[in-house]
């Protein structure tokens, strides 16, 4: 029972690092809201390596309009025996071929992002380094340095996580 709790809160704290560990954020998108939503990605998710654990944290994408996605994270606690949800509203901004993802929680606060990549059997995310101090206050100003600075490897964390579609 023990080493099933500690395996829960290990879930739980690299769940935490990987979709809102410390990847930049700032007060703005990179880009407003303009792309359609790809259907491939709407459906549950697990990080790959997770579909093991008999309760894995998993992730529901779902269609919020026609340009954003709601993201339910669905986090286990042994302590209750039920899953806790928090929700979150993302978009996808697209340049020279390179998606990026703009994740907000429940649609308030600091929006962080992620280099989107499609993956054999689901997707990527890659994490925008958090090494990054500039302060934007435009989403123009915001896409300007993401375009003059996406094709620089250390413009991003080194570790990709991988999604797997659960059925």
């Amino acid at each position: 029972m023990r080493i099933r709790k500690i395996i829960n809160y290990t879930v739980v704290l690299a769940a935490c690092f990987t979709l809102l560990g410390c990847p930049f954020s700032a007060k703005v998108p990179i880009t407003k809201p303009i792309e359609q939503i790809d259907q491939g990605l709407l459906g549950k998710w697990v990080q790959k390596g997770d579909s093991i654990i008999s309760k894995p944290q998993y992730y529901r994408v779902e269609r919020g309009t026609d340009m954003t996605y709601d993201i339910i994270k669905h986090t286990y606690s042994s302590y209750d025996t039920t899953y806790k949800k928090e929700t979150y509203r993302a978009h996808t901004s697209t340049f020279d071929g390179v998606r990026f993802l703009n994740i907000q929680k429940k649609s308030t606060g600091d929006y962080y992002f992620y280099k989107l990549e499609k993956a054999s059997n689901g997707f990527k995310l890659i994490e925008i380094t958090d090494n990054i101090t500039d302060k934007f206050s435009s989403s123009t100003e915001l896409e300007q340095f993401v375009r003059a600075n996406m094709h620089l490897s250390f413009f991003y964390n080194k570790d990709a996580t991988t999604y797997i579609r659960r059925r």
